[in-house]
Parts: C-alpha cells; structure tokens; sequence
C-alpha cells in the first residue's frame, strides 16, 4: 500500500506539474527570458545576416524551428535589410543533404538570389554554427563591416549570442519568434514546454563547460 500512496502522489505531482505549466505564462516567461537577454536589432542595408538551422526531416524537408528562421531571413531581404544571407547548420542522420542546404534552397523558393546565400554546412551544434562562421566570415568580410546580426529562434537567442561572442564573432541579435508564436495553440503547448526545457539543459551544459 505504501508503494502504491508513492507512486499515487508521484502521479499527481507530474501531472499538478505538466498542468500547471500548461495553463500559466511560466513557459512564456521563462522563453521572455531565453529572449530578451540581447536586444532585438533588425539588420540593417549592407548587413552580412547569419541563420542558424535547427532541425530537418529525414526527406530533406526543414522542420518548423527551421522553417520560420528562413521565412524571417527571407523577410529581412525583401526589406532590403541584408546584402547576404549565411545559412549555417550540417548533415543531419538520415537527410540527404545539409540543414543549411534545405534552409538556403527554401529561401531561394520565396525568391532571395542565390549570389547572395553562403552555406556552412559542417556544423553539428550551436557551438561549431559559431567557430565555423566566425572562421568562415574572418576571412570573407570587408575591414570596416558592421557586425553582423545573428537571427535564430527566440528561445535559442540567449545561448547563441553568447557562444559567438565566446568565439570571437560579436554579434547584434534578431530573435525570430518561435516559442512565443506556437504558445497561442493550445495543441502546441505541450511541444512549447519540451523545447523551453531542452533549451535550459543546453544553456545549463554550454556554461558548464564555459562555451558561453
């Protein structure tokens, strides 16, 4: 009996828990805070853009985080905001080709010029995105450029700024709405608070091993 009143209140608790996450603003607080650690900048004529990729489908197909960092990027360029796009994300297991690959031929699909699309395909986390561009743009950016800005999903914005300041690439920083965007589904809730606690592993793992 004793064992079945634990299990009973462990029961209780994960599920208090899960609902209380689900129907209060803690996800979007803590996603708040996940953003707002850099100031939102909109790139600016001239600015070199870099899009980090997030997931891929096994078709190739980008997945949702991928998806909208794209369409913003893309959003930029009609703007007239950016002189060149860095899509920057490698082969993930099972696709055949590179994330930044998919990113860049979806952008090219809502009309941005492939002349302006530079790929970094070798990266496999946040951490190499930042020392593959930074070597990548050390050797290609005019003396003088302003400093690039960084566009990746909101909640990832914290942890990526930091990495590539950590690398040697000082960025200002776009958050593409993400978390805060699905949080308005109810259906998507549930996906919202797995990728908000992800996110604070991750964060937690890259200050541990002072990569931020």
């Amino acid at each position: 009996m004793r064992v079945l009143r634990l299990l009973r209140g462990i029961f209780l608790g994960v599920f208090g828990l899960i609902t209380l996450l689900h129907v209060t603003p803690v996800v979007p607080w803590i996603n708040g805070w996940l953003t707002m650690t850099h100031r939102w900048e909109e790139p600016v004529p001239g600015d070199t853009l870099i899009v980090l990729a997030a997931e891929q489908q096994s078709d190739g197909i980008v997945g949702i985080s991928s998806y909208w960092r794209t369409v913003y990027a893309v959003r930029a360029w009609r703007q007239g905001r950016c002189s060149r796009i860095v899509f920057s994300g490698g082969m993930s297991q099972g696709s055949p080709g590179s994330l930044a690959s998919s990113m860049a031929f979806l952008a090219r699909g809502l009309g941005v010029p492939p002349e302006i699309v530079v790929l970094e395909e070798k990266s496999t986390s946040t951490r190499e995105n930042a020392m593959f561009v930074a070597a990548l743009l050390k050797k290609d950016t005019p003396a003088g450029q302003r400093r690039p800005v960084l566009l990746t999903s909101d909640y990832h914005i914290r942890r990526a700024g930091m990495v590539f300041e950590r690398a040697g690439l000082p960025v200002r920083t776009s958050p593409a709405p993400d978390v805060m965007k699905r949080w308005s589904d109810w259906g998507s809730r549930w996906d919202c608070m797995r990728t908000v606690g992800v996110e604070l592993v991750k964060l937690s793992w890259y200050s541990y091993n002072h990569w931020i």
